[in-house]
């Protein structure tokens, strides 16, 4: 007689994962290999993660975030330095994983931190007329529907922004920035990133250190050139 393979479920492994995690004081967990701590993570990442944008939750109020191509060490001495220099609310940095050949890409590992992300909280506060939701409705659920028609009905509607309670938002945001800028510059007059690093940014390219601002200045200067340049050979 044949039976068919039952699926094994991963409550049991996560299970011990659980008493694991709860009976190892975390140092001690960040003296096991890297490729154990990222394969741990990973399945917890695949099993019970919720998220969207490279940031995923985890158990334990462990927050994920997947770097890429990007190391992971910049972004995460980055958010240390702010969190020990300033009071704005960042996570606490708990692990930091580079690309491994089994598994690509860069991990950070952080608490996760009580609140709303800016995309969370507009989209509470922003509305659409009724007949907005119904034509969405087809879109997403309709048959035989004329996609590219119902696209352009529903850019036809104007929402409406409910922004009377932003008060403390705009202050949190307005707070941020000059926190930042007092923080004191390094006596040597570098420019950098966090302890001397590199800068990084989703617009360019990673930034080496400059010992001085006018190093920095000339330097951007010529890249702006250089864009200048290419934007201007591709229109001709």
């Amino acid at each position: 007689m044949n039976f068919a393979p039952v699926p094994i479920s991963p409550q049991p492994i996560w299970s011990r994962l659980k008493s694991i995690f709860t009976a190892i004081p975390w140092r001690l967990w960040l003296c096991f290999p890297m490729s154990i701590r990222s394969a741990v993570y990973h399945r917890l990442e695949n099993w019970y993660a919720d998220g969207e944008w490279n940031i995923w939750h985890l158990p334990f109020g462990l927050i994920l975030k997947h770097t890429h191509d990007r190391s992971p060490f910049l972004e995460a001495s980055n958010i240390a330095f702010v969190r020990k220099n300033t009071s704005i609310p960042v996570p606490h940095i708990l692990d930091v994983i580079p690309s491994l050949p089994s598994y690509p890409g860069g991990l950070i590992i952080m608490k996760n931190i009580e609140g709303m992300t800016l995309h969370g909280w507009l989209r509470t506060r922003i509305s659409y007329p009724p007949e907005f939701y119904h034509y969405l409705n087809i879109l997403e659920n309709g048959e035989d529907i004329n996609i590219d028609e119902l696209r352009a009905i529903l850019d036809g509607f104007e929402p409406t922004a409910d922004l009377s309670d932003s008060v403390a938002l705009l202050d949190d945001l307005r707070r941020a920035p000059l926190k930042l800028r007092a923080i004191p510059p390094p006596p040597s007059g570098q420019v950098s990133g966090a302890y001397g690093a590199p800068f990084i940014s989703m617009l360019l390219p990673t930034v080496s250190p400059f010992s001085h601002s006018k190093a920095f200045v000339l330097s951007m200067t010529c890249s702006f050139n250089h864009v200048v340049s290419v934007a201007v050979c591709l229109v001709c």
